[in-house]
């Protein structure tokens, strides 16, 4: 990845919400002996090594987007006439600030930027001070339109979909398309190595219908039987792209959580002492409900888990109710119930990310069913009742599920307590299934489907269809396939382009 990359990576679906999630291999660098069953879950929850054209391309149509000011018609280049709110700002600040690349928040380049762009920036306040009171004025008033107006996120009239994710939408649907006419190739051996056979396996990624019944095995079984419920939203206003939103969502969640170990971890020090001093009569009962009111959580549900037994539940979702896809996570903390103290302490450390959180207390959750719930939302490839493929013609999902692809985080996050209970869980079941085994996959490749690429280009494409029969042999195929991709890429990318600069001129 570029710039746009998070910090925290993970390679399982669960591992963290907001952190990097599982895709289609692209190329590893051992050959893994697995069984045909754990190849299958390889495939489905690896995460690539390498960022995938499609994926490359959208982020380079996102950050054309950014730079063009699209929607509000802001450009920070100072080539072209431009007399918005932000040319004027670019003008004050001898030579202006250029976005080349997308930082997580506002402010050009972020930590790549070089040191010329720096002392711009730097001398910007101090280009300000020199300027007289009249012209102060006028630097104030640009400042508070650029802060009405430049709203990336929000839908032009009469659009379905705000611009930045006409970035992203025909790129995830091209990726879709081409891991449907790509196959893992897995070499089996039977015995010691008595007889070799290769299979083909069909690539599937956490879009496919599949994934539903992935997840629900997955989860089965497990309940919180009374938790806290915790919404936090996302204030768009504070970053510069959809990328940054969801990167600094997944900090907060990191800093929430750190504060209530932290806080766990204080009680359990703090409050049996505390107790058996006012059985002596050390301290007064007074004394006693006084420290009852300063914690953070309420124990008139019980006593809270240690902070190495917490078990909680996170789920990133897309709002994409108004159109704009504001990220927010939904929390479960199971046996943990706050105090408005404890309330007020995670609204300061979400202060800089939002300014509101909701908070609820639900009873008796199936954790798979509710999951489930918003998995579902992603859900865009599936399958006919003849076992051919399709994808969703609902703009709304796509839009959704493409959220996922390009900001690269997981859907949903367990705990290392939960996560370990489905690790024994299904460690159990792998050694009763490898008795019945004989045999070990190698993991070959990605290889092209012939037939489900031709198939395709038939449905899709009559013209290619129609030069691949006549034009194309058998030793050219994957070569094909390869300028067909590219090229559908560079078509998306001009397209996005025009439309562009016919909404700017």
């Amino acid at each position: 990845m570029t710039s746009f990359s998070g910090s925290v990576a993970g390679t399982r679906e669960g591992g963290c919400a907001g952190g990097f999630p599982p895709e289609v291999p692209i190329e590893f660098e051992d050959a893994r002996k697995v069984t045909v069953e754990n190849c299958k879950r390889y495939v489905c929850f690896k995460r690539p090594k390498r960022c995938s054209r499609e994926l490359d391309a959208a982020l380079t149509a996102l950050e054309q987007f950014h730079n063009k000011g699209v929607y509000t018609g802001i450009s920070a280049f100072l080539h072209k006439e431009n007399f918005s709110p932000q040319g004027r700002r670019a003008e004050i600040s001898e030579g202006g600030v250029q976005r080349g690349e997308i930082s997580e928040r506002g402010g050009g380049r972020g930590e790549n930027e070089s040191e010329s762009v720096r002392e711009r920036q730097m001398c910007l306040d101090e280009v300000i001070e020199r300027l007289s009171e009249r012209e102060k004025d006028v630097v104030r008033e640009v400042v508070e339109r650029i802060e009405q107006e430049e709203r990336w996120w929000v839908k032009r009239y009469g659009c379905k979909i705000p611009e930045y994710l006409k970035a992203i939408v025909p790129f995830f649907v091209l990726y879709l398309q081409r891991t449907g006419c790509y196959d893992v190739a897995v070499r089996l051996i039977y015995g010691e190595g008595e007889y070799e056979e290769e299979i083909r396996i069909p690539i599937k990624t956490r879009f496919n219908e599949s994934y539903k019944r992935n997840v629900a095995k997955k989860l089965e079984g497990i309940k919180f039987k009374r938790c806290t419920h915790l919404t936090v939203p996302t204030d768009m206003k504070r970053y510069r792209h959809i990328i940054g939103a969801t990167i600094g969502l997944k900090r907060m969640f990191d800093d929430v959580n750190k504060w209530v170990r932290r806080e766990l971890d204080r009680f359990h020090s703090e409050y049996r002492e505390i107790v058996e001093k006012m059985e002596r009569g050390e301290i007064s009962e007074e004394d006693f409900v006084e420290y009852l009111h300063s914690l953070s959580f309420d124990l008139r549900f019980g006593i809270p888990p240690k902070s190495k037994e917490l078990r909680y539940l996170c789920i990133l979702e897309f709002a994409l109710k108004r159109g704009h896809g504001s990220p927010h996570l939904h929390i479960l903390y199971e046996n943990v119930f706050f105090t408005v103290n404890g309330i007020r302490k995670i609204r300061e450390i979400v202060k800089q990310h939002t300014k509101i959180i909701k908070v609820r207390r639900y009873l008796n959750v199936d954790v798979s069913g509710y999951v489930l719930k918003y998995v579902k939302k992603g859900l865009v490839v599936k399958k006919r009742r003849n076992g051919s493929k399709y994808w969703t013609s609902n703009i709304r999902k796509l839009a959704h599920a493409s959220l996922y692809w390009i900001t690269r985080r997981h859907m949903y996050s367990v705990s290392r307590n939960v996560q370990e209970e489905i690790s024994e869980r299904s460690k159990e079941e792998n050694e009763r299934e490898q008795k019945l085994k004989d045999y070990v996959g190698i993991y070959e490749g990605v290889v092209l489907a012939e037939e489900r690429f031709r198939s395709f280009l038939k449905e899709n494409d009559f013209v290619s269809y129609d030069y691949y029969m006549n034009h194309v042999d058998e030793f050219h195929v994957n070569q094909f396939a390869n300028d067909y991709w590219k090229k559908k890429i560079e078509s998306k990318l001009k397209e996005l382009a025009s439309e562009w600069n016919d909404y700017l001129t």
